[in-house]
C-alpha cells in the first residue's frame, strides 16, 4: 500500500508506503493525521475520524456541537445493521418518488380546480378521480418515466359534448344561465322585487298598502280637525283647553263634564293627531321604499347581470321608477295603495346538474390519461411503502436489540459505563428509530467526549458486521477522550478481537495518533509477540515526511539502549557517542537506587541519602564529578573516556546493578582507546543518542532541553514524541564528526607526550 498526499500546512508532498497489516502513525496536531484520513483511497464507510463523528452523530456550528436531522438519520443507519440500512434506503427512495408523484398529481389537480373555479364550475374532484382506480397497474420505481408516458387509462367519462366548439358553447351558456341564477336568487333577496317580479307571497305589499291606508285614514281626519278649527273659529287658546280635556280622559271610560260613555273611540282619534303617529307611519313607508329603491339600483347596475338578461334589469328599472313616484306623492301626502303589473318573462333553460356533468366530464376524458397514472402510482406506492416500513419494523424486532447489546459490549470492551436503550416511532415517516443513553434522554445531552466515545463503540460494531478482505480501515486519534484504562481496553479489544477478524493478506488497519502514550500502550505487548511484530509498521509523521521507525528502536529506554550500544561499541566515534550519555545513566542508577529506599533523585544528587559506607558515598561523588566532567566536555581524551566507563562500573557495582558493564567491555573499549580504532557508525542505537545529543548542544529550548536530560524520560520517546525530526536525519552525522576527529587528535597527542616523558 502507497499514499502520497500534500500537507496543506507544509505545502510538502507526504509519502508513505507499507506492506504491513497494523500501521501505527505518530504525529503531533498539524501534522497531517487527519489529511491522510481523508484521502481517496479509503472507504469512508472504514474511516473513523472527526467526519466520521460530524456526520453520523453531530455536526460543529457557531452554536457549539447539536445534532441534526441528518446526523440522527447516519447515526441510526451506521449501527442499525445492514439489512435495516437497505431497507430503509429503500423507503427513503421510496418517500422521494412518493414526493415526486404527490407534487406533480397535485399540481394537475389545481390546474384542473382553477379551470373549474374560473369557468364557475362547481366539482367534488376527488369523488371524479375515484373511477380512474385501476385494479391491474402495478408501479415500477424504476421506470416512472416510461410508465407515465405509455399508461392508458381503461375508464371512460361519458358525455354528450364531442367537440372543444361544442364544450365552449355549453360552457358560455352555463356561465349565463348560473348568472341568471344568481340574479334570480338576488331578487328573491328582496321582499318588494320577489313579490312584485316573481309573485311570490304578498304579505309585505298587503303591510305596506295597509298602512299607506291607514295615513290616508289619518290624512281625512287631521283635514276634518283642521275644518272645525277654522269653522269654530278655535283658537290656540281652545286647542291648548283641548289638549288638556285630552290629557284628563286619557284613562277614563266616560266624559268629566258630559257623561259620554262613547269616549274611548273619541280618544283613539285624537291620540293618533296629538301624539304624531300619522308622522311615524309615513317615514317607515318611506324609509321601506327608500331601501327597495336603493336595492333595486344596485341589483339594475351590475353590468354582468344587464348582460344575462336585459329584460329582467329592464323590469326592475321600471319598478324603481314606479317607487320613486309613490314616493314622491306620499311626502306631499297623496296616499294611494301600491300596484305592479311587471312580470318576469319567461325562460327556459337546461338541467344545470346535466349540463355540469358533461362539461366535467369531457374535461376529465382530455386528462384521463396522466391522471389515471398519478392517482394509482400514489396508491400503488402508498401500499408499497407500507409495506417496507412493516419489513423494517419486523428487523427492527428481530435484530435492533441484539445490535444495542452488541454496542452495550464495546462499551465494556472499552471501559465505558453506557447503555443504549432503542425504540421505534411508529407515527413517523418512514419510522424512526429512536436511541438513549443510560442517564441521558438522547445524544444531545452527551458532551463532545462521550459522543466521540459512543461514535466510536458504534464504528467498531459496524466493523465487526462486515467482511473485512480487501479493506483498509482507518481510525485517527481513538483515545482522545479514554483515559489510561480505556488505552490498554481498547488496545486489548484490537489485538484480541478486531485483529482476529483480519485477511491476513489484504486487510490493513492505520491508527493514526498524536498521544505518545498510546502508542507505548498499543505496541505494549507487540514487542513479545512475533506474529504481531511480524505485521505492524511504526511511522512518525511531521510536516515535512513521514519516517519508519524500527520496532526494536521503540522498545528501548535509555539503560538497554545504553547497554545495547555498548554489546556492540567498534570504533573511536561510537565510543565518543556513548560517552556523551554516561553521565544520565549514572544519575538513573542512582535514581533507581534512592527509591529502593523511598527517597528520589535532586539537584544535589542525593548520593548522602544512600544506606552505605562513608567510603561508598565518597567514591561515588568521586564518580560523579569526573563523568559529569567528561561527559560534558566537547575534546575528553580517549584516557578520561576509559576512566568514566571503569568509573561506571564501579559505580553500578556499589548501586547494587552489578554486570551492568563488565569487564570485557572494559577492555573492549581500551582496545579502541589503545589502538585508535576509527570507523563509522554502523549500529542505528547511536544515531539515537547522537541525535538527541545534537539537540541539546544546538538548541535554545532551556525547557525543552531540561525535559530531555530528566532522568525518568528516555531518549528513544523523545525522539518520536517531540520534535527532533531535523536531529534524526544526515545531519546528526556531521555534528559529532569534528568532535570525533578531535577526540582522535587528543588520543595522538597522548601517545606524543608519553614519548617524550611528559
Amino acid at each position: 500500500m502507497e499514499i502520497e498526499f500534500k500537507n496543506y500546512d507544509s505545502g510538502k508532498q507526504i509519502k508513505l508506503s507499507s506492506n504491513k497489516s497494523l500501521i501505527m502513525v505518530y504525529g503531533k496536531n498539524g501534522s497531517g493525521k487527519t489529511t491522510l484520513s481523508r484521502q481517496d483511497l479509503f472507504d469512508k464507510r472504514f474511516v473513523f475520524n472527526e467526519d466520521f463523528i460530524f456526520s453520523n452523530v453531530y455536526n460543529i456550528n457557531e452554536n457549539g456541537a447539536s445534532q441534526t436531522a441528518t446526523t440522527k438519520e447516519n447515526f441510526s443507519g451506521l449501527w442499525l445493521g445492514e439489512d435495516i440500512v437497505k431497507i430503509r434506503k429503500e423507503i427513503s427512495n421510496i418517500l422521494k418518488v412518493e414526493k415526486k408523484l404527490k407534487d406533480k398529481f397535485q399540481e394537475e389537480q389545481s390546474i384542473l380546480n382553477n379551470f373549474f373555479m374560473t369557468n364557475q364550475i362547481p366539482v367534488s374532484l376527488q369523488d371524479k378521480l375515484k373511477e380512474l382506480d385501476d385494479n391491474d397497474f402495478k408501479i415500477d420505481i424504476d421506470k416512472i418515466d416510461d410508465q407515465k408516458q405509455n399508461y392508458k387509462s381503461p375508464y371512460i367519462f361519458s358525455s354528450d359534448i364531442d367537440s372543444r366548439e361544442k364544450f365552449e358553447e355549453r360552457l358560455t351558456y352555463l356561465k349565463k344561465n348560473d348568472l341568471y341564477n344568481m340574479l334570480i336568487s338576488k331578487i328573491k333577496s328582496n321582499t318588494l322585487l320577489s313579490e312584485v317580479i316573481l309573485k311570490e307571497n304578498h304579505e309585505y305589499l298587503k303591510n305596506l298598502n295597509s298602512k299607506i291606508d291607514e295615513l290616508n285614514s289619518q290624512q281625512k281626519l287631521i283635514l276634518e280637525i283642521e275644518g272645525v278649527y277654522k269653522k269654530d273659529n278655535i283658537n290656540n287658546e281652545i286647542i291648548e283647553k283641548i289638549k288638556d280635556w285630552y290629557l284628563l280622559h286619557e284613562h277614563r271610560d266616560s266624559c268629566l263634564f258630559c257623561g259620554n260613555t262613547e269616549i274611548s273611540s273619541a280618544i283613539e282619534k285624537w291620540r293618533k293627531v296629538f301624539t304624531n303617529q300619522h308622522i311615524k307611519i309615513k317615514s317607515e313607508v318611506l324609509s321601506l321604499l327608500r331601501k327597495d329603491i336603493e336595492y333595486s339600483e344596485t341589483l339594475a347596475s351590475e353590468k354582468r347581470y344587464v348582460e344575462v338578461d336585459i329584460e329582467v334589469i329592464t323590469c326592475i328599472k321600471n319598478i324603481i321608477k314606479y317607487l320613486q313616484v309613490k314616493c314622491e306623492e306620499i311626502s306631499n301626502n297623496i296616499f294611494t295603495t301600491l300596484e305592479f303589473n311587471f312580470d318576469l318573462p319567461k325562460k327556459e333553460i337546461l338541467e344545470r346538474n346535466d349540463l355540469i356533468n358533461n362539461l366535467l366530464n369531457y374535461t376529465l376524458e382530455q386528462k384521463k390519461d396522466i391522471l389515471g397514472f398519478y392517482f394509482n402510482s400514489v396508491k400503488n406506492i402508498g401500499i408499497l411503502k407500507k409495506h417496507k416500513l412493516e419489513l423494517a419494523d419486523k428487523l427492527m424486532d428481530e435484530k435492533g436489540f441484539t445490535i444495542a447489546d452488541k454496542i452495550n459490549d464495546k462499551f465494556k470492551d472499552f471501559g465505558l459505563n453506557k447503555s443504549i436503550t432503542i425504540s421505534v416511532d411508529k407515527h413517523s415517516t418512514p419510522h424512526k428509530f429512536i436511541y438513549s443513553l443510560k442517564n441521558h434522554h438522547n445524544v444531545n445531552e452527551l458532551s463532545d467526549g462521550q459522543k466521540h466515545k459512543l461514535a466510536l463503540a458504534i464504528f467498531m460494531n459496524y466493523l465487526e458486521e462486515q467482511d473485512l478482505k480487501n479493506k483498509i480501515i482507518v481510525i485517527d486519534d481513538p483515545v482522545v477522550s479514554l483515559d489510561i484504562t480505556s488505552y490498554i481496553l481498547f488496545k486489548q479489544y484490537l489485538i484480541s478481537k478486531l485483529i482476529q477478524k483480519f485477511d491476513e493478506e489484504s486487510t490493513k488497519l492505520i491508527i493514526l495518533t498524536h498521544d505518545i502514550t498510546y502508542l507505548y500502550i498499543q505496541l505494549s505487548n507487540i514487542f513479545e509477540n512475533e506474529k504481531m511484530k511480524a505485521i505492524t509498521e511504526i511511522f512518525k509523521l511531521n510536516e515535512n515526511q513521514a519516517i519508519s521507525i524500527p520496532l526494536d528502536f521503540i522498545k528501548t529506554d535509555d539503560i538497554t539502549l545504553f547497554r545495547d550500544a555498548l554489546d556492540h561499541l567498534t570504533n573511536i566515534k561510537e565510543l565518543f557517542i556513548l560517552n556523551s550519555i554516561t553521565n544520565k545513566i549514572f544519575r538513573i542508577e542512582l535514581d533507581l537506587r534512592l527509591r529502593f529506599f523511598g527517597k528520589s533523585l535532586t539537584n544535589d544528587i542525593g548520593i548522602d541519602e544512600l544506606m552505605m559506607s562513608d567510603d561508598e558515598k565518597i567514591k561515588l561523588k568521586e564518580i560523579n564529578k569526573h563523568i559529569v566532567r567528561t561527559s560534558r566536555r566537547n575534546n575528553p581524551s580517549g584516557q578520561d573516556i576509559l576512566q568514566s566507563f571503569m568509573f561506571l562500573k564501579d559505580a553500578s557495582e556499589i548501586l547494587g546493578f552489578s554486570n551492568y558493564i563488565t569487564d570485557s567491555h572494559i577492555v573492549q573499549i581500551k582496545k579502541i582507546v589503545d589502538e585508535n580504532i576509527v570507523g563509522e557508525v554502523s549500529y542505528e542505537l547511536f544515531n539515537v543518542i547522537s541525535s538527541v545529543q545534537s539537540f541539546l548542544k544546538t538548541s535554545d529550548n532551556e525547557e525543552l532541553k531540561n525535559y530531555i536530560n530528566h532522568t525518568r524520560n528516555s531518549y528513544t520517546r523523545n525522539l518520536i514524541g517531540l520534535d527532533l525530526d531535523d536531529y534524526f536525519e544526515s545531519d546528526r552525522k556531521e555534528c559529532f564528526a569534528m568532535e570525533s576527529q578531535e577526540l582522535q587528535n587528543d588520543n595522538i597527542n597522548e601517545e606524543e607526550k608519553i614519548k617524550v616523558g611528559i
